[in-house]
C-alpha cells in the first residue's frame, strides 16, 4: 500500500503494488480465496488498507512495523 516512488525503491519480490488511495477501487478485482499480507514502511498505511479489506471480506493480514522489520530480519 506505499506509494509508487517507494514501491520502485524497495518492494518484496513479486508483490502487487496498490498505494493506499487506491484499495477502495480496486478492491473488487482483488481475488477473494486468497489471503493478502499487506505492508508498507511502518504498519500505518497497511493497517488501514487491511481493516477496509477484512470489512469486504478478504483474509488480509499486516506485516508488523512495515518494510523496516523485514529489512531488519534481512540484514
Amino acid at each position: 500500500v506505499r506509494q509508487l516512488e517507494e514501491h520502485e525503491q524497495s518492494c518484496i519480490p513479486n508483490s502487487l503494488h496498490i498505494p493506499l488511495n487506491s484499495v477502495r477501487e480496486l478492491i473488487g478485482s482483488l481475488d477473494t480465496t486468497k489471503t493478502y499480507v499487506l505492508y508498507c514502511d511502518t504498519g500505518q498505511r497497511s493497517a488501514c488498507a487491511a481493516y477496509l479489506m477484512n470489512a469486504y471480506g478478504y483474509d488480509a493480514y499486516i506485516l508488523g512495523n512495515g518494510l523496516q522489520s523485514l529489512n531488519e530480519m534481512i540484514v
